[in-house]
């Protein structure tokens, strides 16, 4: 309800850059920070025939989340804990609205890769006041230039909530 009264448009902004520019159709896909699965509202599963599945920090986030009966698996991990590949492998990430103050620093980012298939994509939002704070452009240049991804896009000014535009940033794996 809170971010609702901000006319937070997040997820549906990157839902459409993701389903416009990708083939998502039958992938595999992992929302990471995915909270009480707002995502789900946007993302039509069936229509596109995906398995997707959810990663948060917060068990309670789960638990709504739970309650959604949308994501195949749900899963209670900390992004910064994440250190070697998974079990679980994904064509695409999606992040909306982890990536902002007091909550996850640019570093996450090549832990969250272990989650990624080769030639996967990572896709997420980053809060303009933030992206410019922890300098993630920067920090996404230093994995690229360390062959630790392959390339990445920027789109900037994008409509986020209420008094804030976003950075999209796109990760080639």
């Amino acid at each position: 309800k809170d971010v609702s009264n901000c006319n937070y448009v997040g997820p549906e902004t990157i839902v459409n850059i993701l389903t416009k520019k990708f083939k998502i159709h039958g992938s595999k896909i992992i929302d990471i920070g995915c909270g009480t699965g707002l995502l789900s509202e946007y993302l039509d599963k069936f229509k596109y025939q995906i398995d997707i599945d959810g990663l948060d920090f917060s068990n309670e986030m789960l638990d709504v989340s739970r309650q959604r009966n949308y994501y195949t698996n749900l899963f209670q991990k900390d992004v910064y804990t994440i250190t070697t590949d998974t079990e679980y492998k994904y064509d695409y990430g999606i992040s909306v609205g982890m990536f902002t103050h007091n909550h996850v620093e640019p570093r996450a980012i090549k832990n969250i890769l272990h989650y990624i298939v080769e030639d996967g994509i990572f896709i997420f939002t980053v809060r303009d006041s933030y992206c410019k704070e922890k300098d993630f452009s920067n920090y996404i240049a230093s994995l690229k230039q360390e062959n630790i991804i392959k390339d990445f896009e920027i789109h900037d000014s994008m409509k986020y909530i209420d008094g804030e535009d976003c950075f999209i940033y796109i990760i080639y794996k």
